[in-house]
């Protein structure tokens, strides 16, 4: 691995969670910027990170519980969010999508518009894109590409067994949502690729797919809370964005579709998604 001189200009992930997390987070940061000046640092942070110049995306207030009744007063924002996403999933992964033997599946047109659908795992964040770009472009789209990552977490993964794991794991939720374009009288492939960087992975998929695709348009889905706070905007992948920002940079399209979640008007901490 090269290691990096003192003009990179990198970007560093940091998080602390309470105070002496961040008086270390502060003094790795100072060591950092001895070695590569230029290097900037962003995530959740306290005073002193964010008096070493650490960019605050939040206080670390978010995470800094303890005891019974903080840690028990936050539970209910997670435990929305979580309640939210299964209703989607148990609504949107039962509907009954059969395949329409009358009609052969459509073949492959790479000159023509074609939705590429940046996926996690099959689930009901994945199927209401798939869903909703009918509904935004009806009869445009001719071909979809789902894209995916197997996030390597070399911390946890311990041999190759393990890799493979995620690699079928990976292949078999591609599988599915390819099945479900094809329902939906799509043209469909997928691709995916296994990494410890999951934005430098994606880039890469994306700038191929577009070779192939030369009209490719990238939609990925993006949770919106009806009650936005800290908690949830720390819970929620701020992927999408991200991507969305390095794609447009590069030239290409991207779109980012919602998916509402509501509070509930008599506890206020309930989700529903729509």
């Amino acid at each position: 691995m090269q290691r990096p001189t003192r003009s990179d200009n990198i970007t560093i992930g940091i998080v602390a969670g309470e105070a002496s997390g961040d008086a270390l987070a502060a003094m790795l940061i100072a060591a950092v910027r001895a070695r590569i000046p230029g290097a900037r640092f962003v995530g959740i942070a306290g005073p002193k990170m964010e008096a070493a110049g650490c960019e605050k995306w939040h206080p670390l207030e978010t995470l800094s519980v303890g005891g019974f009744t903080e840690v028990v007063g936050r539970l209910p924002e997670i435990l929305a969010v979580r309640r939210a996403l299964k209703r989607l999933d148990d609504t949107l992964l039962t509907i009954p999508f059969q395949p329409n033997l009358k009609e052969p599946v459509p073949p492959k047109s790479p000159t023509a518009p074609t939705a590429a659908i940046i996926v996690r795992d099959f689930d009901g964040v994945a199927v209401h894109a798939l869903l909703t770009i009918p509904r935004l472009f009806p009869n445009h789209f001719k071909n979809v590409v789902f894209i995916s990552v197997g996030v390597i977490d070399s911390g946890q993964f311990k041999g190759h067994q393990e890799i493979e794991n995620l690699r079928r794991a990976k292949e078999e939720d591609l599988k599915s949502f390819v099945e479900f374009a094809n329902c939906l009288g799509w043209y469909a492939e997928y691709r995916y690729s296994l990494g410890v960087d999951l934005m430098a992975e994606l880039e890469e998929l994306c700038t191929a797919v577009v070779q192939d695709f030369p009209k490719s348009v990238f939609f990925s889905g993006k949770l919106v809370f009806q009650e936005e706070n800290a908690m949830s905007r720390f819970l929620h992948n701020h992927t999408p964005a991200t991507l969305q920002q390095k794609l447009q940079f590069a030239g290409l399209d991207m779109m980012i579709l919602p998916i509402r979640i509501f509070a509930d008007t008599q506890t206020k901490q309930r989700g529903a998604a729509a």
